[in-house]
């Protein structure tokens, strides 16, 4: 991850203060994040977005990193940016729909006509590939 914000830094003469800032920040920001979201993945994946957004405005931060104005701006910076990703996560999940699929597990194809079987493949074919991964597979179990 650190090679990640050390390339999208605008200067490279950065790297060594930037990865300085990392050592120091990255456990702050994470337990914000933790405080914000449900499982460690999460607040993994918002700190790791965190230091990205801290990555691309380095140039800005000129601050002694242990000056209270700064650690005040990566608090807040790290609330801001964990309740945004909270709410993405809940906004998802009140729009995922429980179905109950067990009645068509074993659903042979030859009980569907041609017209449904086009539609079923067009509708797998048109999930994210994540999700036409995870359909697929609960079909062969």
């Amino acid at each position: 991850m650190l090679s990640i914000c050390l390339g999208l830094l605008e200067n490279p003469e950065d790297n060594l203060r930037f990865e300085e800032f990392y050592n120091k920040f990255y456990s702050t920001v994470f337990f914000i994040a933790k405080e914000h979201l449900r499982t460690n993945e999460a607040a993994e994946d918002c700190a790791q977005e965190i230091m990205i957004k801290f990555a691309k405005d380095f140039h800005n931060i000129k601050q002694d990193f242990d000056d209270i104005n700064i650690r005040g701006y990566v608090n807040v910076v790290a609330n801001g940016i964990s309740v945004d990703m909270y709410r993405k996560e809940k906004k998802h999940l009140e729009n995922l729909v429980d179905a109950d699929v067990t009645e068509y597990r074993n659903l042979a194809l030859e009980e569907l006509d041609v017209f449904d079987e086009v539609l079923l493949k067009d509708a797998i074919n048109a999930m994210p590939e994540a999700y036409r991964f995870v359909f697929l597979s609960e079909i062969l179990l």
